[in-house]
């Protein structure tokens, strides 16, 4: 495992995540990982300005102190930059692998920078040592709120702040053999352990909770998913796609309502493919269904996006036409898509022909009703069927 991943661990056992899964996860936790920096640059400003003030009262030099805060503004500066700059390029699963891992640098450098505080005290004073346990405990403490969807981030955090003060405490002992920084740096390391723990059970409930969160969003997807295939069933036909009955009849009475409120037309056509009883009959009716598909597909490149089109029979098929503002405009659709649907179709390397017979009403000219309308279309597609000219005159 490199760095790049490693910087991403944390996922709780007990929630094994698919591939992609994982990715959708960790982008949602680099997210959240980069929206804190702000709240943490603050916190160390506000921190270092206390600690400077401190160090101050206990005699430490002005010019050490400047040159341990300009240091820490530094790096608080570069952070805060690096986000911005990151989050104006945008987050993507391709590039959190590289961004995450430079953030925690920048993290691990700050920790390590504030733990120096633990150096500039006075060697002999037990009151700046124990200012200095509370400064960074503060910071590390501030880290485990801040950092639970990044643990990495916490750990090195921890390690760069409080690795220098308990060197220094072991160090201090060493040389003067005073029991205070034993117990210090005793304190120092149970506290470290304590915090340690309790960090890795908010970074579990953290993660934890961006990993159902995700697989919310999946199941919400997928009920949105299969609400829109119900409906979609529930209103087209299944084989071609066309609308079906169901949706055709309350859509034509509407339009009907519509149109009758505001004295406007709306044309109808009945078409009927012919020919596909013998396919069905020599070939069998699988390929009866494709050359039901075919036509479908066929007569939907020579209608306008206002036509809808049905199929209310095994073979019949109905256009609705709210712009068909005529009886000669309808009758002109009507010879157009009867001469366009007198074609070939390759079905299953076989050439078929085919063509329509069609039938047309006309509101509110042929009849006010729905009932009314579709006998009429259908009775003149009948006639159209027997004729073959019925668009021809």
């Amino acid at each position: 495992m490199n760095f790049k991943t490693f910087a991403f661990f944390g996922i709780p056992k007990n929630h094994p995540l698919s591939p992609a899964l994982l990715e959708r996860v960790n982008l949602e936790r680099a997210r959240v990982y980069f929206g804190n920096t702000m709240g943490n640059i603050a916190s160390l400003i506000a921190g270092t300005v206390l600690a400077s003030g401190v160090l101050y009262t206990l005699d430490v030099s002005i010019l050490v102190i400047s040159c341990w805060a300009l240091v820490l503004f530094f790096l608080g500066g570069l952070a805060w930059k690096y986000e911005k700059n990151v989050l104006a390029k945008g987050l993507h699963v391709n590039t959190i692998y590289t961004q995450v891992p430079l953030r925690i640098g920048i993290g691990f450098l700050i920790g390590v920078v504030w733990g120096l505080f633990a150096f500039i005290v006075p060697a002999d004073s037990y009151l700046g040592f124990s200012l200095s346990f509370i400064a960074i405990s503060t910071l590390v403490i501030i880290g485990m709120l801040s950092f639970s969807v990044m643990p990495v981030q916490f750990f090195t955090h921890t390690l760069g702040a409080m690795l220098p003060l308990m060197w220094r405490l072991f160090d201090m002992y060493i040389q003067t053999k005073a029991f205070f920084y034993l117990i210090l740096l005793a304190i120092a390391l149970v506290w470290q352990v304590v915090l340690l723990l309790k960090a890795r059970t908010n970074s579990i409930t953290a993660i934890r909770a961006i990993i159902l969160n995700e697989k919310l969003k999946d199941e919400v997807h997928r009920y949105a998913k299969a609400q829109e295939h119900i409906e979609y069933l529930a209103y087209h036909d299944h084989l071609t796609g066309a609308w079906n009955r169901r949706y055709f009849e309350g859509f034509l009475e509407d339009l009907l309502l519509k149109a009758g409120l505001k004295n406007q037309h709306v044309g109808i056509l009945v078409i009927d493919i012919n020919r596909l009883k013998p396919l069905n009959d020599h070939y069998g009716h699988h390929y009866g269904d494709q050359l039901l598909v075919s036509f479908v597909k066929h007569l939907k490149q020579h209608l306008k996006k206002e036509a809808l089109l049905a199929r209310i029979g095994g073979d019949e098929f109905v256009v609705v036409l709210p712009y068909a503002n005529s009886l000669e405009a309808l009758l002109d659709q009507g010879k157009r898509l009867k001469h366009a649907l007198n074609t070939a179709y390759l079905i299953h390397d076989i050439s078929v022909s085919s063509s329509a017979s069609i039938g047309y009403a006309l509101f509110p000219q042929d009849g006010q009703e729905m009932d009314t309308l579709l006998a009429t279309a259908d009775a003149r597609m009948y006639e159209d069927k027997k004729a073959f000219n019925i668009f021809e005159g």
